[in-house]
């Protein structure tokens, strides 16, 4: 965990306020076990004020954008419609690429 804390210390040298770069230290400190080390970054993170935006993807429909949050329930409709295509997809053999590349 000293190289952890090596990079987390040169990380937030370049840039101290960006929220990402604590949630990867936290995220890497859970991974590991650290689970204390883990709620100090996150409570760093509150204690100055770093907001982590939520994550989203983003869809393009007829030259339109939509994006959806994480944990958003505002686009009912919209889910809907994106589960029949997904069915429509699966029902006509598409399988997804899962894979991280």
């Amino acid at each position: 965990m000293n190289l952890v804390k090596l990079a987390a210390k040169k990380f937030f040298e370049l840039e101290p306020e960006n929220p990402g770069k604590y949630v990867i230290l936290s995220n890497a400190y859970a991974t590991s076990g650290f689970w204390e080390n883990a709620a100090e970054v996150r409570a760093v993170m509150r204690e100055s004020g770093i907001i982590k935006e939520p994550g989203y993807s983003r869809i393009e429909v007829q030259n339109g954008s939509q994006f959806f949050f994480k944990g958003d329930k505002q686009s009912k409709e919209l889910y809907e419609l994106i589960r029949e295509m997904t069915c429509i997809l699966k029902d006509a053999g598409y399988v997804p690429d899962l894979s991280d590349n």
